[in-house]
């Protein structure tokens, strides 16, 4: 089985190394096929669409080729002044999926279905993609179809995260 990749496009205009994402489609399509978002993890302050490529190709080996892959970048909040705060991280990640879902130019494009988009998040990634799906917001309507979310060891209680690690 043949996977095509392609690293680093850009999702949003701007300066930011962040606002890009990398796609995994199988080289050879039974036809058009859903879109599955990858959101990672690192308690929003760690992590990179790199570290998960293994996951995407995956992913795709799993579904017979009956899947395309999308690993996003967002901002994240480092220790540094001008870091992401939120909703920073999540207006990143509405961003990637809008522009997954609307965008005609991106590799891969033309064997996705956009009314079959499934949200797949880790940790901080699994918060955000509730937040997309779960939160009422002006920008949820433009992100599509979405399907389904699956949220893998997500962080959903923020209050109570910070009671317990102030």
């Amino acid at each position: 089985m043949k996977i095509q990749v392609h690293e680093d496009i850009s999702y949003q205009y701007g300066t930011s190394q962040r606002h890009k994402f990398d796609i995994y489609f199988p080289q050879i399509s039974p036809a058009v096929v859903p879109l599955v978002v990858y959101i990672h993890g690192g308690a929003w302050r760690t992590g990179d669409k790199s570290e998960f490529r293994q996951i995407a190709k995956g992913i795709i080996s799993a579904s017979q080729n009956r899947l395309v892959v999308a690993i996003i970048n967002y901002e994240l909040s480092t220790r540094s002044a001008d870091s992401a705060r939120h909703p920073e991280h999540l207006n990143d990640a509405m961003a990637a999926v809008r522009f997954l879902v609307t965008d005609q130019s991106y590799p891969g494009r033309s064997i996705v279905d956009h009314n079959q988009v499934f949200l797949v998040g880790h940790s901080a990634g699994a918060h955000l993609s509730a937040l997309m799906t779960l939160a009422p917001h002006p920008h949820f309507a433009q992100l599509g179809n979405i399907k389904g979310v699956m949220g893998i060891a997500g962080i959903y209680n923020i209050p109570k995260l910070l009671r317990a690690n102030p």
